[in-house]
């Protein structure tokens, strides 16, 4: 279908055929072919899976950033894999290989615009249950990066795809909720411990139970001498989304916590005894504190968002989340 579209677009305009002594014959140009296709093709998806793994696997150094690295590396996955790379130099320690991930199954829906996506699952012997890994491109020009690595929740399965699955917009009508408004949605949920406004329209995960009871069990190990806060915002982009055969859609989107220990004044100092973290934030295996720790996380959610006319809510299908910054004061 690429050859067919490129061979198209050189037939924009009319063209004159004459020959000599004949008259002159006009060809109009074909109407715009607006179908939508199937983003890659079989044999594409395992060439760029192909290309992926060998750039997961050859990594990222303490030296790379985001415009130097592999670009099959991108998005929320880069981002996490050159903060351990930071962690691992200044710890003195060699980045661990990431495990091969198999290849069980291929989601592709169809579309016509950027960026575009498709998604692979399969098994990797670091993890317990089945990954999620999402390819994007966001240009003609640019190949299919991993963007992100997600962890199906126990439990979880993945909606029935339509067979002609087409790509949402993020404003989709139809649904519970649109795709950018169910990412900005969940956000909202887990600011508000799953209690505020617009809660009833998710259902409780083991990824949403997993960071509130952390929330609340630091701010009740400090509250004597510190105060615990959490936030979490979608990240200013649109999420992709492809529709599944029961009339909702998978959506993905990312998102940044920011989370901050504030001491109280007069309350002494605080440590910070996660070695990983410590080193994030520039320091050694034990870091202490005496005004404010601020961690960023990067989180990516694989949501399914039912039907308008459902009695369903939407629930997190897979997760992925990892601090990315640091910083003491």
């Amino acid at each position: 279908m690429i050859g067919r579209r490129a061979a198209l677009g050189f037939l924009l305009t009319p063209l004159a055929l004459a020959a000599c002594g004949e008259s002159e014959v006009l060809v109009a140009a074909p109407p715009a072919d607006t179908q939508a296709y199937p983003v890659v093709e079989a044999g594409q998806a395992r060439a760029i899976l192909d290309a992926v793994d060998r750039a997961v696997a050859a990594g990222v150094s303490s030296k790379d950033t985001v415009d130097t690295a592999d670009p099959r590396l991108s998005g929320a996955y880069l981002d996490i894999r050159l903060a351990e790379a930071k962690v691992a130099a200044e710890r003195k320690k060699k980045v661990a290989v990431p495990a091969t991930v198999t290849r069980q199954a291929l989601i592709v829906p169809r579309g016509t615009g950027w960026p575009r996506f498709f998604i692979s699952v399969g098994l990797s012997p670091s993890a317990s249950t089945f990954l999620v890994r999402v390819l994007r491109s966001d240009t003609a020009r640019d190949p299919y990066g991993l963007w992100a690595e997600t962890m199906m929740l126990p439990g979880a399965s993945l909606p029935q795809t339509a067979q002609d699955a087409s790509v949402l917009s993020g404003d989709a009508s139809g649904l519970l909720l649109a795709p950018k408004e169910a990412i900005t949605g969940f956000a909202g949920y887990l600011n508000d411990e799953g209690k505020g406004k617009g809660a009833e329209d998710f259902r409780r995960s083991e990824y949403s139970d997993q960071l509130l009871q952390r929330l609340v069990a630091d701010q009740k190990a400090l509250k004597e001498v510190a105060t615990v806060t959490s936030k979490h915002v979608a990240v200013d982009e649109a999420p992709m989304a492809m529709r599944t055969d029961d009339g909702g859609a998978l959506v993905i989107g990312r998102l940044q916590q920011t989370y901050t220990v504030t001491v109280k004044p007069n309350s002494g100092k605080v440590k910070v005894k996660d070695a990983d973290l410590a080193a994030l934030a520039g320091g050694k295996d034990e870091l202490q504190f005496s005004k404010s720790f601020t961690r960023n996380a990067v989180e990516v959610v694989v949501l399914h968002v039912p039907a308008q006319d459902s009695k369903e809510r939407i629930r997190v299908v897979a997760a992925e989340k990892g601090d990315v910054r640091a910083e003491v004061k």
